[in-house]
């Protein structure tokens, strides 16, 4: 594994969440409950797609590589994403709550970030910001939906079992936090972050009556999963994503 500079680990971090995330979601085009949310999905994805493009584009200078090679030519064990994006897509239950849990998560780091002294993050983090806010709304209005009624409840109960975990390690802070802290670039500690996702999680799913489900969450660097060995998971994502790159080198998205 390679350990980039600083900024670069925070860009690819960020990066990589929405790339990982815009993937899983765009397998339900075609599949999901309704046309109308065959077009929602779609939408969403592209949108989580375009923000990844955009902060690659940031960490591209700083590597010598354009867009692209950040994603078609990087090797796995260099990606930086939650592994909780990773994971199938599951049943719908269990793709609203992961999208649920980490727009909550990703709308605070993004705030946060618009007050970044690295002008370019900043200004893109209050660009995409309205649309962060609409993913986590269509997250919220659907969670809220299933859980009304059964079967839908029960469904939406095991999937917050199984996604709650590893939704603790989404803003525990990076390695390189210090620097970036001591630079401006990050504002502000991801801890305080992390309690005020904690803060607010407990009070929407409190709202559905789940929150004795997230009542256990801690705070602790063991989450931290963003630099682990890549798992058979991510490999087979990878082999997917990268295939037609390999099959015509140079090609472009």
């Amino acid at each position: 594994m390679r350990t980039f500079e600083p900024r670069v680990e925070l860009l690819l971090a960020l990066a990589d969440d929405e790339l990982l995330l815009g993937h899983r979601d765009s397998e339900w085009t075609g599949v999901a409950p309704n046309v109308e949310e065959d077009v929602a999905f779609s939408s969403i994805a592209q949108d989580e797609v375009g923000h990844a493009m955009a902060l690659y584009g940031l960490a591209g200078p700083w590597l010598g590589q354009d867009v692209n090679a950040l994603v078609f030519s990087r090797e796995p064990r260099d990606f930086r994403h939650a592994r909780l994006l990773e994971a199938p897509r599951g049943d719908f239950a269990f793709t609203i709550v992961r999208r649920f849990v980490y727009e909550l998560a990703d709308r605070l780091r993004i705030e946060a970030l618009g007050a970044s002294a690295l002008v370019p993050l900043a200004e893109l983090a209050r660009k995409i910001r309205r649309e962060e806010v609409l993913h986590f709304d269509h997250a919220w209005l659907w969670l809220r939906r299933l859980s009304a009624r059964e079967p839908g409840r029960a469904r939406i109960e095991q999937a917050l079992q199984a996604v709650l975990p590893a939704a603790a390690g989404l803003l525990v802070a990076l390695p390189s936090e210090e620097p970036l802290l001591s630079e401006g670039v990050l504002p502000g500690s991801w801890e305080p972050l992390w309690a005020t996702w904690r803060e607010q999680l407990l009070q929407h799913l409190g709202h559905i009556g789940f929150a004795h489900l997230a009542e256990g969450l801690a705070y602790t660097r063991a989450a931290l999963d963003r630099y682990a060995v890549p798992s058979p998971t991510f490999l087979a994502i990878h082999r997917d994503v990268t295939e037609v790159s390999r099959l015509a080198p140079g090609g472009h998205w």
